[in-house]
């Protein structure tokens, strides 16, 4: 509700301004002014929340939301200063095309403005309902998104994707936004669905690893629930097992809701697995208590690895259904951890399910006819020099400041 008063306030209020005040050259400049503006600010904005969360970490939750505003409003200033230097007179069109021409440019003005605004919401620590529910508290489903008036936020974000995939890429290797940040507003809304339950947004160094060889493979056949019952597969999609460790040592990963943590895949191709183009993000179904044994988890369920005897990393094999013609390039973890993954490896070259049990401690459960690996305690050797960690290319606000997807 807020966000559509939102979008109706902003696009009604230029409209008139413009109306009665405005003139449509300069209308049309600020625009493009409002397009260029938010694509430098979804450019650059973790960037610079990397820095202020890194010398202020008491606002650390609000770094994004406060750069993202910052630069927006700063080019906004900017560009808006010069086409007023350069437009110092008045363009008048004729009268009839200015009386037509003023409120429709201040209606489309005014939605790209409210749309700015809900993005930058987006990013704030405050509940998931604000400023509109993007998904349903009790059982949220990442496929069903709810949506604003107009899509305003979601044009804003849809913008910058496009640009992010061609023209904007790197010189040495694409890094698009819209892969490292795929479904970003999906991404934003359910990252905070647990903030009443001390779940925070983000963590303050790198807080997953994954294997650099064997992080994905098939998962087997005759896959149950904690019931017995069996686990289908949905139509057009093939399961999948991810090894995620997440880092003991690192406070803010200790609990976390599956909604913080997705995979994100790209169609399988010659460049599947480069940082350019599109992605398409998967949540977990739930993960592995045994060698077939699935536990399955809401999106909203809290789980809590503080409690895991041992120390190292808390390895935990998470079941995804990626669709059947793509493939897992990046694991990320909350709003601020990604890590590359390699290929799936082929069922006879997959590792020993590690069964996971919340309270206790994880044990690594043998599969039948499955060759013996090296012991590994807690899994930290195993994984010790095999990180393929992301947070050297994107990590958010406590980026290293080559994360930026140009």
């Amino acid at each position: 509700m807020i966000g559509t008063i939102l979008v109706l306030t902003s696009m009604l209020g230029v409209a008139a301004y413009q109306f009665l005040k405005g003139n449509i050259t300069r209308a049309t400049a600020t625009i493009l002014v409002v397009l260029f503006s938010s694509v430098i600010a979804l450019g650059y904005f973790e960037l610079l929340a990397g820095l202020l969360a890194g010398y202020m970490t008491s606002v650390a939750p609000w770094a994004q939301l406060i750069c993202f505003s910052l630069i927006f409003l700063l080019c906004f200033a900017l560009f808006q200063t010069a086409i007023i230097a350069l437009l110092k007179e008045p363009i008048s069109l004729g009268d009839l095309v200015e009386k037509i021409g003023r409120p429709l440019c201040g209606l489309i003005l005014g939605w790209l403005i409210s749309g700015v605004v809900l993005t930058a919401a987006s990013m704030a620590p405050i509940p998931n309902n604000y400023p509109y529910a993007r998904f349903k508290d009790r059982n949220p489903d990442a496929s069903k998104p709810a949506h604003v008036l107009l899509n305003a936020d979601g044009f804003i974000v849809g913008w910058f994707n496009k640009i992010s995939q061609g023209s904007f890429k790197a010189i040495r290797e694409p890094k698009s936004f819209a892969l490292l940040h795929a479904d970003f507003l999906n991404q934003t809304y359910l990252n905070r669905h647990a903030l009443d339950k001390d779940v925070t947004l983000m963590t303050n160094s790198p807080a997953i690893v994954v294997p650099r060889k064997a992080a994905t493979w098939p998962a087997p056949d005759g896959l149950v629930d904690k019931e017995g019952q069996s686990i289908n597969s949905p139509a057009g999609r093939t399961p999948l097992l991810v090894r995620i460790g997440i880092k003991k040592a690192v406070k803010d990963a200790g609990k976390f809701t599956t909604s913080q943590l997705r995979i994100i895949c790209k169609d399988k191709g010659p460049d599947s697995h480069t940082l350019g183009g599109a992605g398409f993000t998967v949540y977990p179904y739930g993960y592995m208590v045994g060698p077939k044994t699935v536990e399955k988890k809401r999106l909203n369920e809290v789980i809590n690895v503080a409690g895991q005897s041992g120390e190292g990393n808390v390895n935990i094999d998470f079941l995804f259904f990626v669709p059947s013609r793509q493939v897992p390039v990046l694991a990320a973890f909350k709003l601020n951890n990604a890590v590359q993954l390699s290929p799936p490896v082929s069922a006879d070259q997959s590792p020993s399910v590690i069964a996971f049990i919340t309270g206790g401690s994880s044990q690594e459960r043998r599969q039948p006819n499955r060759a013996p690996q090296e012991p590994s305690p807690d899994g930290a050797s195993e994984q010790a020099g095999r990180e393929r960690d992301l947070m050297d290319v994107t990590r958010g606000v406590v980026a290293d400041p080559s994360i930026l997807q140009n």
